[in-house]
């Protein structure tokens, strides 16, 4: 701070602090100011100080740039194989001006490289040193050349004669170099849009493979385009398109409509006779006028709203509606047939019925409604003569005059029917009747009016309800009810169309679907005959297995199992059994417990166990893990759940589970070329030994029975073992019955089995065994007294 700021004015009167005030300016001005009177010299030390540590710095960036690209290559790890340009090949790859990493992405097959090769082993990396301009055929032949004729430094000298004596020789065309894509030999670093410590992955060629690949797509394309045109024969709107053929059934209609309007104005009979003929022609009206012949293909089933996901949660669906095609489906589908024969039967009722009211109301008008336009230019034609006679009407009233009543004749019937036009039909178009204008209005409509238009001109300047003509898709589409989730509906649809379904994975198509006998089919067309498969990769024989073979099922369970019921409604037993493996594919632990229960109920509503399902259930999610995976799975709480809530159902789906896994680990399988005999006589022997099982555990049960009671006779008191003090009894009762039991048991099944079916009887007269007991001890010792 100046001392002039700090003391005001009154600072130079004050001469004591003048020379105060000169050192505290001129040591301010030495702070704060910059040295103006610095020496020169100074200056230009100092700026040759800065122009130092300048060109330091740079030193130290230059040498940073090198280590860190020296630490590039030893995080890589990568091996130097040399320079691809220049006359020293052997030249470490940090001379050139780029250098690129090559990296192996697979191992290589046996006959081109040996095992364990230091080079030709998966991830291991190779740099190598190039130009600007050096085309990449140079980098490959190098890494190549490198590789093969790499040597590790050992100290066995064996190993070494062997690795020699294996020496690989591949040549760059015998392998693929990928970047973004495959490159090209020909091209440059520059021309390839590399750039430096890029990594280019190394691998076999595979160009046979890709032309195999396209000559079976083309095969696949021509076999789908033979395929989509017999579908289209199928199809009525083929030609021309489905709007095309739309407008041309409107028009159809159209015509049909006022030829008959035109014919039978009076009365419902003439309409009725006409519908007789139309049955007869087989043209006959079912939707709002429009004829068989140009009735919607179109049928819109409507579904459950709610479907469960994969948590088991249920989630409501955005559309419940799923559309199809009506002939093909009933070619494809019985059930399909008679649900949409019945929906076309509700519409003809209901059409008929609206028909009649229709009727009735043209009884009470006396006209039929002026919705065409031939009754239309009557109505003006008569109100156009009526104006030129009578100046003194008004414009579309009735007027008394003197005359003789004709002219009011004609104006009464045109206003009834301009009445009627404006209350409303097919084409009506609404009339504000406070409109002075309102004839001129009619009489645009007439001017403008064209067959082909009629649609387009009373569309913006109508208030009423639309046409039917106007939306023929969805006044003529077939709708069905149906109780299945929408997601198992367009499982249902998609076999229809095309026989199989994609979503089920490849497996259920492989199941599902007998192989080709090889001796009824020529060896060259063999791969393809037969059904098409909804993958390409279902060929072992032309793809491997990594191209994905072993598709997976693209749905949760519970659309697998929801399709498996749809299916078994529908009597499709392939959709079944597909959407069965498909469910064996989705199961998880979590989910064991419902696919059992699935299986139970499915066979209480169609009879169908869904073996498959279960024994996949049985074998790899309850007995799969062991007693550990029993153990974990009760110890669920889902398991008990289940347990409390559908007893009913999962229980015997377990017993069920259990036997089969049972009689599989016994060797005890369904052959399903075994003839009915033979599989009768098998289930025989199962039943008798089954019978036998259960034979000897009921004696095993008696005779432990038996046991236990002569142990409780012997601790009875003497009081108690004679009660009634007949005789002395001092022989155990029970012990002849045990060595009866013992020697029946050793008897034949027939013996055991009748023996056993007495002692029931027996058992059944009296109370209790003690009872039946004490009652035949009294009953011999009172014969014995008598004799």
């Amino acid at each position: 701070m100046d001392a002039q700021e700090l003391f005001g004015m009154d600072g130079p009167d004050r001469p004591e602090n003048d020379e105060a005030n000169n050192n505290n300016n001129n040591n301010n001005n030495d702070d704060d100011a910059p040295n103006d009177r610095a020496n020169p010299n100074e200056e230009e030390r100092n700026l040759d100080d800065d122009d130092d540590d300048e060109d330091d710095d740079e030193e130290d960036e230059d040498d940073d740039e090198d280590e860190d690209d020296d630490n590039e290559n030893e995080d890589n790890d990568a091996i130097e194989g040399g320079c691809a340009s220049g006359e020293d090949r052997n030249a470490p790859s940090h001379v050139c001006n780029m250098h690129l990493y090559l990296e192996l992405t697979e191992d290589l097959p046996s006959h081109m490289a040996p095992e364990n090769h230091p080079i030709y082993s998966k991830g291991t990396k190779v740099v190598i040193g190039l130009e600007k301009t050096t085309r990449l055929s140079a980098v490959f032949a190098r890494y190549c050349e490198f590789a093969n004729a790499y040597e590790v430094k050992q100290e066995d000298k064996e190993k070494e004669k062997e690795e020699s004596q294996s020496k690989p020789t591949i040549d760059h065309s015998d392998l693929e170099f990928l970047h973004c894509s495959i490159l090209s030999p020909t091209d440059t670093a520059e021309t390839s849009a590399l750039m430096k410590n890029d990594v280019i992955r190394v691998r076999k060629a595979r160009l046979k493979e890709r032309r195999m690949k396209a000559d079976f797509l083309k095969d696949q394309k021509a076999s789908d385009k033979i395929y989509f045109e017999q579908m289209r024969k199928l199809i009525p709107d083929a030609l021309g398109g489905a709007r095309h053929f739309e407008q041309e059934m409107e028009r159809v209609a159209e015509r049909a409509n006022r030829r008959r309007s035109a014919e039978a104005p009076q009365g419902v009979e003439d309409d009725e006779n006409a519908d007789e003929d139309n049955e007869e022609k087989g043209t006959g009206r079912i939707d709002d006028g429009l004829p068989l012949q140009s009735q919607s293909n179109v049928v819109v089933f409507h579904c459950k709203g709610r479907i469960r996901d994969e948590a088991g949660y249920r989630q409501d669906v955005l559309s419940s509606s799923v559309r199809g095609h009506s002939r093909i489906l009933s070619r494809r589908c019985e059930w399909l047939k008679d649900k949409i024969k019945i929906a076309q039967r509700e519409m003809e009722s209901k059409n008929i019925g609206q028909q009649g009211r229709d009727d009735q109301r043209r009884l009470g008008s006396g006209r039929d409604s002026l919705a065409d336009e031939d009754i239309m230019f009557d109505a003006q034609q008569l109100q156009n003569q009526a104006q030129r006679r009578r100046d003194n009407v008004a414009i579309g009233n009735a007027v008394p005059v003197d005359d003789d009543g004709d002219e009011d004749l004609d104006l009464s019937i045109n206003n009834n029917n301009m009445n009627q036009f404006r209350r409303g039909g097919a084409n009506a178009v609404e009339i504000d009747e406070d409109d002075d204008n309102h004839m001129n209005r009619r009489q645009a409509i007439i001017q403008d009016f064209n067959e082909d238009d009629m649609i387009r001109i009373d569309e913006p300047s109508s208030q009423v309800a639309p046409s039917p003509f106007t939306c023929p898709r969805q006044k003529s589409a077939i709708h069905i009810t149906l109780d299945h989730s929408p997601e198992a509906v367009k499982l249902l649809l998609e076999y229809c169309y095309t026989n199989r379904v994609i979503a089920l994975g490849q497996k259920a198509f492989n199941k599902s679907y007998k192989p080709i006998d090889p001796n009824t089919v020529d060896p060259f067309l063999i791969e393809y005959s037969g059904p098409v498969s909804p993958f390409a990769s279902s060929r072992p024989k032309v793809w491997s297995p990594e191209d994905g073979s072993t598709r997976k099922p693209t749905i949760n369970l519970s659309v697998a199992l929801a399709g498996v019921r749809l299916a078994e409604e529908a009597k499709l037993p392939r959709l079944s059994l597909m959407c069965e493996i498909a469910a064996s594919e989705l199961v998880t632990d979590a989910t064991a417990l419902e696919a059992l229960v699935a299986c139970q109920q499915q066979y209480r509503m169609s009879g169908n166990k869904l073996v498959y399902l279960r024994k996949a259930v049985m074998k790899y999610h309850v007995f799969g893990s062991g007693p550990k995976g029993i153990e974990e799975l009760s110890n669920m709480n889902s398991f008990q759940r289940i347990l409390t809530e559908k007893s009913y159902d999962i229980i015997p789906s377990l017993m069920m589970g259990v036997m089969e896994i049972m009689k599989e680990l016994n060797g005890e399988k369904d052959k399903p070329d075994e003839d009915d005999s033979k599989r009768k006589d098998r289930k025989a022997r199962t039943e008798t030994r089954l019978k036998k099982i259960d034979e000897t555990d009921i004696v095993a049960r008696n005779k432990e029975r038996l046991k236990r009671r002569s142990e409780r006779w012997d601790l009875r008191s003497e009081e108690e073992k004679n009660p009634y003090k007949l005789e002395d009894i001092k022989q155990n009762p029970f012990s002849s019955q045990i060595n009866r039991l013992e020697d029946l048991f050793q008897d034949n099944d027939v013996a055991l089995h009748n023996e056993f079916g007495k002692s029931r009887k027996r058992r059944s007269r009296g109370s209790s065994y003690d009872k039946m007991h004490f009652t035949s001890g009294r009953r011999s010792n009172s014969r014995k007294r008598r004799k």
